[in-house]
């Protein structure tokens, strides 16, 4: 019986998050469709929500291996890892050292709080969500220049 509660409640949860990626993915084709005239057609815009449903369904949990090889292959100015607590960056703070040696890391979320960012190499992100996307802005930009 607890088996299948936790299947059900892991279940809800994903769709849930399938749900807030369709919303997401609704609002970059209206935005996208907005710059871009050519863009407003309803295809477009359904396949923007497929790819958020995707990308929120799939993109909870991703290994840290996976993470590791694609910011190897896609070289990005800065890989930005959201923890739900410390005792997950415990848990992972070999994986996450390393991705942290290859590249620049920003650790968000509860799980940067108390140090653990900085205990894995990585660039705290502890304040509100603006502050915090400007203080990225910045990191980004002070590489490319």
């Amino acid at each position: 019986m607890r088996f299948r509660v936790r299947k059900t409640a892991h279940l809800l949860e994903r769709v849930g998050l399938a749900m807030a990626g369709a919303a997401c993915g609704l609002f970059v084709g209206a935005y996208v469709g907005s710059a871009i005239p050519s863009l407003t057609t309803q295809g477009f815009l359904l396949l923007m929500m497929l790819l958020g449903v995707v990308g929120f369904y799939l993109g909870i949990d991703t290994p840290l291996d996976t993470l590791a090889s694609a910011a190897d292959s896609l070289r990005p100015d800065l890989v930005v890892v959201s923890a739900v607590s410390a005792e997950r960056v415990a848990a992972n703070a070999p994986e996450l050292r390393d991705l942290a040696r290859r590249h620049r890391v920003a650790l968000g979320g509860a799980g940067a709080a108390g140090g653990a960012a900085e205990e894995v190499g990585a660039i705290a992100l502890q304040g509100d969500l603006v502050a915090e996307a400007g203080r990225v802005t910045a990191l980004v930009q002070s590489t490319r220049s």
